[in-house]
């Protein structure tokens, strides 16, 4: 059994609804989420949410085996404190996509704007996507 300040037995359940629109070179994609979790503290006697919304925006233009991407990421504060963590964390991300036969390669730059505080500022993602 875990010990700590992240050792819990909680159990958390989501939701998250998806919609792609292909039209040509251009692809939109969307992403809606919620999330339910128990009413604990866990991090330094800070309660979480019982739940928090996540909303995701994108678009990707490709031309060949070349993807350029761009999105946003929107994610709910999860404390129920008044501090940056109970603020939303709003990201944009830029990216590269290369499209082999069955799977990609990816680079992205993640960035945090508006609260600056709640979450890694810049972040970047090397991926390798596999379709099954």
């Amino acid at each position: 059994m875990g010990s700590g300040p992240f050792a819990n037995e909680n159990f958390e359940q989501a939701l998250q609804l998806n919609y792609s629109y292909r039209n040509g070179r251009h692809n939109f994609h969307s992403t809606l989420g919620l999330s339910f979790r128990q009413d604990e503290e866990v991090l330094s006697d800070v309660p979480y949410k019982s739940n928090a919304l996540m909303v995701g925006l994108g678009y990707e233009y490709r031309v060949g085996r070349h993807g350029w991407m761009l999105e946003y990421h929107r994610y709910e504060g999860m404390a129920e404190s008044d501090d940056d963590f109970s603020e939303a964390s709003n990201e944009a991300l830029l990216g590269y996509r290369y499209y082999l036969d069955r799977s990609a390669i990816e680079f992205t730059v993640i960035e945090n704007f508006l609260n600056m505080d709640n979450s890694t500022d810049i972040a970047f993602t090397l991926g390798y996507r596999h379709m099954l």
